[in-house]
């Protein structure tokens, strides 16, 4: 049947139609007049810089949040969505596994249902009853099929292991995860959930690089639409499809990924300041005619130029090139040079109880290179930069820093700030004495602008904290950085300055981090660790996947030609086992009789199958065996076909024993 054209219209309509949505704080204009519209399927990156208002967007179309009733906010009828916040709600879940198995409520209870009747089946006292029992067992099961009732927990157990959750883990307490754990949980329960719509809000932060990119290959697949606010740049290049930005309270859009967004925006901007140039030179040259004609004191030259000014006062005119957002500026300058040789990690391993992190990690570091650590959650990343720096022992091995090495530490959410102090007497107190307007020019650099200065250290955003922290590390001058995870809570801009710095930095560095963008841009060596071990590639990240692709690619080359190998193998032996057949039984037939198998040889394959069959019962006599009833028609067919083979086994055995006597 043809669709009306009603029907093809509502199909092409967006999911979700944003016109000329504004939103206050106060008397304070957050978002002025923004629009934008979703596809179904569509995948968004929603950018800008820290409190422009990225967040409040997705709470108001979660509708968490007003807005002005000027603004028209249009949503497809039968749209769900979901959101993942920066906090975590569990309910009454105790576990990771009963967290997922909350969203399949409905499967768990068709479950239970289909349980119910099977045990009344067992019950059942006449065929009547049977045979009603079995009607409602056969309805149930193709819905409990239907639903995906058969690879539910599959799933589950997946996206779980997926997003860095393992399988010893499932059954763990929630009250003893972390909350960059938890967080994984609550991702997994949300994408388990298949809104059309999903809204995350930051979902990379606290995934490490395998699980960002899992992330990344599921969105790609996902058969809703996305929305995702991030800092992560290559999860921006690898995961979206379209750029919206917030800036300046109004949104740009972008299509194409973040690499795209770059080379767009600097064309935008480029032609914006050409056009505004354009019509301030004309401006300026109209001005100077009216000037000068006022000035001639003719009437017909003064009606000239009043008419001038006229049409001059009614034209549009383009606004000055938005001021770009201050930048952070930062500038590394060692304060003494140090020795060559920084750091040297012997045989190092490092052992919890029964669990190791990791073992016999060796490297050498010298004077001005620049190290990447990366590796999954937990393998110990943090630990190895502590012993490196003689903050922990560790259980075997040594590390040994050089000689002359001063070092900056920056520690991953621990900024070491004095919550009691203002930003200005955080700087202040390095600076004792300088003057107010030297300080207060340092801090400018760091975007702390105006009455910014003054906020309690207390007050401040995560992103704030880390900007003031790296501020005082750079005022130390060291000749090492050590960095875990430097770029948490910073936003795109703030990265770009922190990389451009790092880049022009003369001394050497350490880096923990998951953030592939910051990696390609700073660390020109990489230490990986997995599964214990640590191997050291000397190249950019970017380098290190390419060479593992091309090791994987190989890999799959040589079991591609050996499973071909394998198969012409068989090939031959089946044309060899089948001349040897044919062969036997010309030769049975010149002998006028047939060639049958030994009667020890058929008791064998009789005591196998009657074994097999034997196993099968007893699966099939368990009640829960019918909790999956694909498994059970396939333990049926799988019956019928070894009773069968009996049978003619049987009937071989008593031919056998009939040309023996």
């Amino acid at each position: 049947m043809r669709p009306s054209a009603w029907a093809l219209n509502r199909a092409n309509m967006p999911l979700i139609t944003v016109h000329n949505l504004t939103k206050y704080y106060g008397t304070e204009l957050l978002l002025d007049h923004i629009s934008f519209a979703i596809d179904h399927r569509e995948r968004l990156g929603l950018i800008g810089a820290n409190g422009t208002g990225k967040t409040t967007l997705c709470r108001i179309l979660m509708g968490q949040e007003p807005y002005e009733d000027d603004s028209e906010l249009h949503f497809a009828r039968t749209m769900t969505v979901g959101y993942l916040s920066q906090d975590v709600n569990f309910g009454d879940a105790n576990t990771p596994w009963e967290v997922v198995m909350a969203v399949f409520a409905n499967l768990l209870e068709l479950e239970a249902r289909l349980h119910s009747v099977e045990e009344c089946m067992a019950a059942a006292s006449d065929d009547a009853q049977t045979e009603a029992l079995l009607e409602d067992h056969s309805q149930l099961a193709a819905e409990y099929e239907a639903a995906g009732g058969h690879e539910f927990r599959h799933r589950a157990a997946a996206i779980l292991t997926g997003l860095g959750v393992p399988e010893v883990d499932f059954e763990r307490p929630l009250d003893s995860f972390s909350g960059g754990e938890q967080r994984r949980v609550s991702l997994a329960r949300l994408l388990l959930s298949q809104p059309q719509l999903l809204l995350l809000d930051e979902p990379t932060n606290h995934l490490d690089i395998t699980g960002i990119e899992w992330l990344e290959q599921y969105l790609r697949n996902y058969q809703g639409a996305v929305i995702a606010i991030s800092h992560d740049r290559r999860f921006l290049d690898a995961a979206v499809t379209r750029i919206l930005e917030l800036e300046g309270r109004t949104l740009a859009e972008y299509a194409g990924g973040y690499s795209q967004y770059l080379e767009q925006k600097e064309q935008r901007l480029l032609t914006y300041e050409r056009t505004y140039e354009r019509q301030q030179e004309e401006l300026k040259k109209q001005l100077s005619f009216i000037r000068w004609a006022l000035g001639t004191a003719q009437e017909k030259k003064v009606k000239a130029a009043k008419s001038r000014l006229k049409l001059l006062e009614k034209m549009d005119y383009v606004d000055p090139p938005p001021s770009q957002r201050r930048k952070m500026t930062l500038r590394f300058e060692p304060r003494v040079r140090g020795g060559d040789e920084v750091l040297e990690l012997r045989h190092l391993g490092m052992h919890y109880g029964g669990k190791r992190l990791f073992e016999d990690v060796n490297l050498f570091v010298r004077r001005g290179q620049r190290v990447g650590i990366v590796g999954p959650n937990g393998c110990g990343k943090t630990t190895l930069l502590r012993i490196a720096l003689g903050y922990q022992k560790p259980t075997e091995g040594e590390a040994r820093l050089g000689t002359s090495v001063e070092i900056g530490y920056h520690r991953q959410d621990e900024f070491g700030l004095n919550p009691e102090h203002t930003v200005y007497e955080e700087f202040k107190e390095l600076m004792p004495d300088a003057e107010q307007t030297e300080i207060r020019s340092l801090l400018a650099r760091f975007l702390f602008v105006e009455d910014d200065v003054f906020k309690s250290v207390a007050d401040l955003s995560g992103g704030e904290q880390s900007r003031l922290s790296l501020a005082k590390l750079i005022l130390r001058r060291p000749s090492v950085l050590v960095l875990d995870e430097p770029t948490n809570h910073l936003d795109i801009d703030s990265r770009s300055a922190l990389e451009a710095a790092l880049r022009e930095y003369r001394g050497t560095i350490l880096v923990v981090s998951h953030d592939r963008y910051f990696l390609d841009a700073v660390a020109n060596r990489l230490l990986l660790i997995h599964d214990g071990r640590a191997i050291v590639h000397e190249g950019s990240w970017s380098a290190y996947v390419a060479h593992r692709q091309e090791v994987e690619a190989e890999a799959e080359r040589i079991a591609a030609e050996a499973e071909a190998a394998k198969r012409q193998e068989n090939l031959r032996l089946d044309r060899l086992a089948r001349q040897e057949k044919k062969r036997r039984r010309q030769q049975a037939a010149q002998q006028g009789e047939e060639s049958l198998p030994s009667l020890e040889q058929i008791e064998q394959r009789a005591h196998y199958l009657e074994t097999q069959l034997a196993k099968i019962r007893d699966i099939l006599g368990r009640a829960d065996t019918y909790s999956l009833p694909a498994r059970v028609q396939a333990l049926e067919v799988e019956y019928e076909k070894l009773n069968a083979e009996l049978a003619e086994i049987y009937d071989l055995w008593e031919r056998v024993e009939q040309s023996l006597t």
